[in-house]
């Protein structure tokens, strides 16, 4: 499936940069390769049976396209075709590098996605015996591309379970980053005076944590105090939250609304619990069996990769059971234990051709 869009970025700078844009030329166009990843079936066959025996199948192959450039339309209105210095200067934006890198094609069906590749190829195209385009091979890491990243979190306090659903293309396992911190909520003793009648206010039963501070989860705004004051609420009140406990007296409306300052504060881990009930209830524990060393704030999990770090460079591994956390297809319920943001990074790959 070729691109039908104009423009592209690669490494993070965008065509523009060189006067450069998507189109086909001549006999070069783009081209899509393969859809879908490719499969091995993966068997032995016996002389003495009419059947093999059969141990699954892997996916082969890499995501490959061709992709045609060249001098976008106002070189091409005053007739101004690549030079051998720009073309030199495209060559080392495009192919100087020994990594893969990002490719983003700015498309309305590709808003979301991009191709970690290597361009292994690129060719000069003619017209007229004048080079306006240039035509590139793209070769990419895996089958896929990938939805651009994103990041979940999850404030947890004591147990939460939660619905994590997984968007990859791909059947079997996807493998997160994932950070824990720890932190504490912390209640105030002193009582202040956060409304009084006709002024709103937001309010929730429930409480969150977002980049390093309290918020209200689910807010609701309302401008009838008395009628909250026979509830438990946490209250926002000039950008900071309170708790505002349950009270048998429910006042008049002149009545004023009080409570306490709620805050969050950095602590140490303790453990760390995650239960993937949809998958068989995988448990990966760590600092269960054995606390973590108290000087640890936060921690980095790379389940792909198993590489398990801390804010304070110790060696953790004897701390866990090394089943790291994975995801199976569609929807994952987990159950988390201990006390801390939760903060998962995924880049879910993805079956879109190129």
């Amino acid at each position: 499936m070729a691109f039908w869009g104009r423009s592209f970025m690669f490494n993070g700078i965008p065509c523009e940069d060189y006067d450069l844009m998507l189109y086909d030329i001549g006999s070069s166009t783009q081209s899509s390769g393969q859809f879908a990843s490719g499969v091995t079936v993966v068997e032995d066959k016996l002389s003495t049976k009419w059947k093999p025996y059969f141990y699954g199948a892997k996916t082969e192959g890499k995501l490959e396209f061709s992709m045609v450039f060249g001098a976008n339309q106002k070189r091409i209105d005053r007739n101004k075709y690549l030079d051998r210095y720009e073309l030199d200067a495209i060559a080392s934006w495009l192919t100087s590098y020994d990594n893969y890198m990002w490719l983003d094609v700015e498309q309305e069906d590709l808003e979301y996605i991009r191709y970690r590749c290597i361009i292994t190829e690129l060719d000069i195209v003619e017209f007229g015996n004048i080079p306006w385009a240039l035509k590139a091979k793209v070769v990419c890491d895996s089958p896929y591309a990938y939805l651009h990243p994103q990041t979940f979190e999850y404030a947890i306090n004591g147990e939460r379970t939660i619905s994590f659903y997984n968007e990859s293309s791909h059947n079997g396992y996807y493998m997160p980053k994932i950070e824990f911190s720890g932190y504490e909520i912390v209640i105030s003793n002193e009582l202040t005076t956060i409304g009084e009648r006709g002024k709103w206010f937001q309010y929730s039963p429930t409480i969150s944590v977002n980049n390093g501070k309290v918020v209200l989860a689910d807010a609701v705004a309302t401008s009838y105090w008395g009628s909250r004051k026979e509830e438990e609420n946490y209250v926002l009140y000039n950008d900071e939250v309170y708790y505002c406990p349950k009270t048998n007296n429910t006042g008049a409306l002149s009545d004023v609304y009080a409570g306490y300052k709620v805050t969050m504060t950095e602590n140490s881990i303790n453990s760390l619990s995650i239960i993937n009930m949809s998958d068989a209830n995988r448990v990966f524990n760590l600092g269960v069996d054995e606390p973590l060393p108290t000087s640890i704030k936060t921690i980095y999990v790379d389940s792909d990769t198993g590489i398990l770090t801390c804010d304070e460079g110790i060696n953790i591994y004897p701390y866990t059971n090394f089943k790291f956390v994975r995801f199976v297809k569609g929807e994952n319920v987990l159950k988390i234990t201990g006390n801390g943001m939760l903060r998962i990074y995924c880049e879910f790959p993805v079956n879109v051709g190129g």
